[in-house]
């Protein structure tokens, strides 16, 4: 059984919840490449103080930036650097470095020429819901939700 949150849009809150899809990274060394050399893909930034504060039902570490890379390249097939269907080689080979999550206190700002553009995220914690999902393993394709993220405990 697996928690899932999914953090949903709420138009009427102008709160800046911390969250933020693509943009520059709060990361303290070079931008991270996947293990062909290409720069990864910045997905999504937390501002762990933020969040804390607009939703309280998440502790992320305080004073903390926790970004989320992947892989992306629209010149060559990626999918299978980044998909995992359940198997112990393919989650290993994603793990070598096709994606990557960084925490870091830094609050000085590098992008990349692999960005898109950056897309604040506004929440309302009455919209925050959390799904338990009995399922294993676990594929998200199976279900018809629409979310922005997830979050697993």
């Amino acid at each position: 059984m697996r928690q899932v949150y999914q953090l949903l849009c709420a138009s009427a809150d102008d709160n800046d919840s911390g969250i933020k899809f693509g943009g520059g990274a709060f990361i303290e060394k070079d931008w991270p490449k996947n293990p062909l050399g290409e720069d990864l893909t910045l997905l999504i930034t937390i501002d762990s103080d933020k969040l804390n504060n607009e939703i309280n039902r998440f502790k992320l570490p305080k004073g903390r930036y926790i970004s989320v890379f992947s892989t992306y390249n629209e010149n060559r097939y990626f999918l299978d650097d980044i998909i995992f269907f359940g198997d112990d080689i393919e989650l290993n080979y994603i793990k070598s470095g096709f994606t990557k999550v960084t925490v870091s206190n830094s609050s000085k700002l590098n992008e990349s020429g692999n960005t898109f553009p950056c897309q604040r995220i506004k929440l309302n914690e009455n919209k925050l819901m959390m799904k338990i999902i009995q399922h294993s393993p676990f594929y998200l394709m199976k279900y018809q939700m629409e979310w922005l993220a997830t979050i697993k405990s």
